[in-house]
């Protein structure tokens, strides 16, 4: 009985000072994983896995997506991705074995492989492999080194992201003020026009008043409206599919600085996303459906309830 405390004993020894080193590591990082990072300098992205293959160029100060798909970048993406590489620390090293590198999947073949270019020195290559206990802890190794760090500060979900979380999915931006007038042009088609400080509804033979917090919750929907994901097929058949060819519903939005976008809402796909894109048909994006519900109202939705009588 004795010896059989005495063993137990042992055991909770164990445990406590095996919790104690991996505390221990994890509390105190050793170096920055990019030395001197300046995000500001850093010129290319690209990351590699099994399933991924991407690449993000800096191009006049502007963000890229250059692989799978040449399209414009979310820059709040990639401004996310720099600012972890730039907070990451490396901890101690766990090996520098090879046969090892499975463990921790931190090869090739099993890891996420990231490549970041810079204006002013030569690039670096990191493989970032299994997550560690923590969060923000994953295993990882240099490219060009043998020796397996345990690195903390870095989410796996930003290194997995889908290609669509990398583009910019802003349809439309502006500001409600430089609005003069949003034509809805459809089969029961109208046009809200603002007159001073009060929004009108045109059906082309009558005017009528506009409940201003309505027209106002179409153009909140309008104007940031974000796109779901993206169809990429590119064919004359392809925008038949989608419906733009003849839309059901076009917007015409006019801005005091006599700027004007025109914005086609299709078919829906089968999830029930519409098909939306400018008069170019480059890039075709996909909304849900809500939304679209949201911005596509019959004018007798928006006329003031004394004018209905």
């Amino acid at each position: 009985m004795k010896n059989l405390i005495k063993l137990f004993g042992i055991l909770i020894i164990l445990l406590v000072f095996a919790i104690y080193l991996k505390q221990s590591r994890e509390r105190i990082p050793q170096k920055a994983l990019i030395p001197k990072f300046d995000t500001q300098k850093a010129s290319g992205i690209e990351i590699k896995t099994k399933n991924t293959d991407l690449e993000l160029v800096k191009k006049d100060d502007t963000w890229m997506v250059e692989k799978p798909v040449q399209a414009k970048a979310d820059i709040n993406a990639v401004n996310e991705l720099l600012d972890k590489l730039k907070a990451v620390n490396i901890g101690e090293v766990i090996t520098d074995d090879k046969s090892k590198y499975h463990d921790y999947e931190v090869t090739e073949e099993s890891g996420t492989v990231m490549t970041v270019s810079f204006k002013d020195k030569k690039p670096i290559s990191i493989i970032f492999g299994k997550q560690g206990s923590s969060y923000q802890s994953i295993f990882l190794r240099y490219s060009d080194k043998k020796q397996v760090y345990l690195s903390f500060g870095m989410e796996k979900y930003i290194l997995e992201k889908e290609l669509k979380l990398w583009r910019d999915r802003q349809i439309l931006k502006f500001k409600n003020d430089d609005i003069v007038s949003v034509a809805f042009q459809k089969k029961d088609g109208f046009e809200v026009i603002k007159s001073s400080e009060q929004w009108l509804i045109n059906t082309g033979k009558k005017q009528h008043g506009a409940e201003s917090i309505k027209v106002i919750e179409i153009l909140n929907q309008l104007n940031n409206l974000i796109a779901d994901d993206f169809y990429t097929v590119d064919s004359t058949t392809a925008i038949r599919i989608t419906g733009l060819n003849e839309p059901v519903l076009k917007v015409i939005i006019k801005f005091n600085n006599n700027e004007e976008k025109e914005i086609l809402f299709g078919k829906k796909d089968s999830q029930s996303r519409v098909y939306v894109s400018y008069k170019d048909m480059d890039p075709i994006y996909l909304i849900y459906e809500y939304t679209f519900t949201a911005i596509n109202k019959k004018y007798s939705e928006l006329t003031k309830q004394q004018e209905k009588k």
